[in-house]
């Protein structure tokens, strides 16, 4: 739905402007255990915030699967499973633990997308998830593109500083046409 993705970039985009305020992490302080931090009610909000992304995710994910039959259906069940190991990992240890004083594991939630990438990577080699043909195909075809566009211009740095130093006119002249053949 365009309105929740709307209502989530403009969540996204206001909140970035508090996380390096007292909002998000009142205070740290070095104890005999370890740091031990306060955080403020803008760690609540994105906690709720990542579980509504989280819990939305899953469901949409449920939804198709229970609408699928055969090898669609297998191929959800691990992007399903990948997404909940993730998300309930990610969680835990970003988010309840350190809210609970208990940030040792907090390590821990930095490699959850571990779950996600073996699980997607399994979908996509034995039960063909996407046709990887066809992504690698077009992540040539866009490299290939952007290095041209991108040796394009170099030529044209670099013939505008060695040829024409002295003009304007014909670094000017001369960058155009290199940029008009990039866009060709």
């Amino acid at each position: 739905n365009k309105a929740v993705l709307f209502l989530q970039l403009i969540f996204a985009v206001s909140s970035l402007p508090l996380l390096y305020t007292p909002y998000y992490l009142s205070s740290a302080k070095m104890t005999e255990i370890g740091v031990e931090f306060s955080y403020g009610f803008m760690y609540v909000v994105f906690g709720i915030y990542c579980v509504f992304n989280a819990l939305g995710g899953l469901y949409y994910l449920l939804r198709k699967y229970f609408r699928s039959v055969g090898e669609p259906r297998t191929q959800l069940e691990y992007a399903f499973f990948g997404t909940f190991l993730t998300a309930a990992s990610s969680i835990s240890f970003n988010l309840i633990l350190p809210y609970l004083h208990n940030a040792k594991l907090i390590d821990l939630g930095a490699i959850s997308p571990l779950f996600m990438t073996v699980f997607f990577a399994y979908a996509i080699t034995k039960h063909e998830l996407m046709d990887i043909r066809v992504v690698i195909g077009r992540g040539v075809a866009y490299g290939a593109a952007v290095f041209s566009v991108l040796g394009l211009c170099l030529g044209a740095i670099y013939l505008n500083t060695t040829l024409f130093s002295n003009s304007v006119v014909l670094q000017f002249a001369t960058f155009s046409v290199f940029a008009l053949g990039a866009i060709a």
